[in-house]
């Protein structure tokens, strides 16, 4: 216990985008993986380039499912109005195929939360050697991509697992593998801490949350001191 099977750098939210700090449940994880692109993104980011180009989906791989995500029932890019669309306003689901260019990668992992957060691959390996890695739209790129899978599955002891992710990945199909017992995840956001060495680390405080932590503690303590003087 507390011991450590796994080093991977990441890539984060961006400042404007920022990645949240929770604890859940891994439940899940997808191989070749589609992404349901968010309807922000879809609206603000998307909709301009198919104004401009109209073979902007076809050239990205990128379909619109009528009614969900899920939805086998697709619309013509022809058939919308892309000049009138307004950000987070959209009546159909823009879905990205699995492929080499699609930003998930290879995997994802899943952990259900209402900020829509999960990990995930991603092609653009050459940004992990970056100094500042706070690039995404939230979720978080993972560099070896495979390897928490792969632990997920010495941990639950299903050898087979190994097998089927290896033949779908192989096959490129997309397979949902779900886990006999969901494995705890805990987002964390720190900017100081001592590693095994016992050096004191300092990191940017890219999400300004210092201020708002020491305000909260300062904040605490005046109220402590209040109750006390009663």
């Amino acid at each position: 216990a507390g011991d450590v099977k796994l080093k991977n750098n990441v890539i984060v939210g961006k400042p404007s985008w920022e990645t949240p700090a929770f604890s859940d449940e891994i439940e899940k994880f997808v191989v070749n993986p589609e992404w349901r692109i968010p309807t922000s993104i879809a609206t603000k980011e998307i909709a301009p380039k198919v104004a401009e180009d109209p073979d902007y989906l076809v050239k990205n791989n990128i379909e619109i499912r009528k009614n969900s995500y899920l939805d086998s029932q697709t619309v013509n890019p022809s058939n919308i109005d892309w000049d009138s669309i307004k950000p987070y306003q959209f009546d159909h689901f823009l879905v990205k195929r699995a492929g080499e260019e699609n930003p998930l990668g290879e995997v994802k992992y899943l952990f259900p939360n209402a900020e829509a957060i999960y990990v995930h691959d991603t092609p653009a390996k050459h940004r992990f050697s970056q100094a500042n890695r706070a690039l995404s739209h939230g979720c978080i790129r993972i560099e070896k991509p495979f390897s928490l899978a792969r632990e997920i599955i010495k941990y639950e002891g299903e050898a087979q697992t190994l097998n089927n992710m290896d033949s779908a990945l192989a096959q490129n199909s997309t397979q949902t593998f779900y886990l006999d017992e969901p494995l705890p995840i805990h987002l964390v956001y720190w900017t100081a801490w001592v590693d095994e060495n016992k050096l004191v680390n300092f990191r940017d405080d890219i999400y300004q949350r210092d201020k708002k932590a020491l305000f909260k503690n300062d904040e605490q303590s005046v109220i402590a001191a209040l109750l006390k003087n009663k």
